[in-house]
């Protein structure tokens, strides 16, 4: 009886201790950082995409493996290029990714939720009709503008420094959290009003095409830093109405871009 116990007993112990290691617990047993994963799906037929970062990468279509590598001290970053046939899913795995450039792929989605790492995410030129953000809280360049977005919240990346959002159908953008703010180029949505009071780092300042008033333009111009930056506001209603010596004071020059 007692042997039948201790027999019990060790099997008990010896399960439990494998799923503890399965689980990344007792220390070390658990071989470091989880992978993280990004996913996209696509109409096109070819695909190109850049990612940087350090250690390991694998790069799947529908869920086969298509290419692996590491990252080097050298080269840390890798340029994929790829023939899809009829795959449309996307999923790019790797221990530390900092970095993804997926401009021009006819995206139809796009999930960087799993990759708090990630700083820097240049995704425009897509199809994209919604892109969260709201995990990726060490973002400091984020570029989405030309896709169908009809809303977007960075509240929760607060280190952007550069946001480039035009050409999409947003209505309304709150970049009061973002603090730290030096570029935002939102041209060509239907922006009625914009709150630029908390950003006290901007230096450039694209509004062209949106739908501001005279007294939202007069308003945007006294809550603008006196950083002596550039600012685009053509072809908006209250463009040629606005008090321009507001923003000229500030030391602000007005520019012409696209």
């Amino acid at each position: 009886m007692k042997r039948v116990f201790l027999k019990t007993l060790v099997l008990a112990v010896f399960v439990v201790a494998i799923a503890f290691t399965s689980c990344g617990g007792g220390g070390g047993g658990g071989g470091g950082k989880s992978k993280m994963t990004m996913t996209m799906t696509t109409t096109a037929d070819r695909i190109s995409f850049t990612i940087s970062g350090t250690g390991k990468y694998t790069v799947e279509l529908d869920g086969k493996e298509v290419e692996t590598g590491t990252f080097s001290l050298e080269n840390n970053t890798v340029t994929s290029r790829l023939n899809l046939g009829s795959a449309r899913k996307i999923a790019i795995t790797g221990d530390n990714i900092i970095s993804l450039e997926c401009y021009g792929n006819e995206l139809t989605s796009l999930d960087v939720s799993k990759n708090t790492a990630l700083t820097k995410l240049l995704c425009g030129g897509n199809q994209l009709t919604s892109l969260d953000v709201s995990k990726n809280t060490a973002l400091t360049e984020l570029q989405c503008g030309n896709n169908q977005l009809t809303s977007l919240d960075v509240s929760k990346n607060t280190a952007l420094t550069e946001l480039w959002c035009g050409n999409n159908q947003l209505t309304s953008l709150d970049v009061s959290k973002n603090t730290a703010l030096a570029k935002l180029w939102c041209e060509k949505n239907q922006l009625t009003s914009l709150d630029v009071s908390k950003n006290a780092s901007l230096m450039k300042l694209n509004l062209n095409d949106n739908k501001f008033s005279v007294s939202a333009i007069n308003a945007i111009f006294e809550a603008l830093p006196s950083n002596s930056g550039l600012i685009s506001i053509w072809d908006n209603p209250g463009d040629r109405g606005c008090n321009e010596n507001i923003v000229r004071k500030k030391g602000w020059q007005f520019v012409m871009w696209d």
